[in-house]
């Protein structure tokens, strides 16, 4: 079985544990457009705004991801 678009947005936004007002609101888009998307609501979601979410899925995984860098470091020495 194949995963739809929307499928993945919804599998890789709960993957980074964010609601979806939160998605929608990091995409600029209204609070309630990824519960819609997701929930079926649109059967041709425009283009602008699937690159949005898309790219606001992606700077949350770098923003939590840099996240990390900051903590404290290991050095292995031999």
């Amino acid at each position: 079985m194949t995963l739809t678009s929307v499928q993945k947005i919804k599998v890789r936004r709960e993957g980074l544990t964010m609601s979806q007002v939160e998605l929608s609101r990091l995409a600029g888009l209204q609070d309630n457009y990824v519960c819609r998307l997701e929930g079926g609501a649109f059967h041709n979601p425009s283009y602008p705004k699937v690159m949005a979410i898309l790219e606001a899925l992606g700077a949350e995984e770098r923003s939590r991801a840099t996240e990390n860098l900051n903590g404290p470091c290991l050095l292995y020495t031999s």
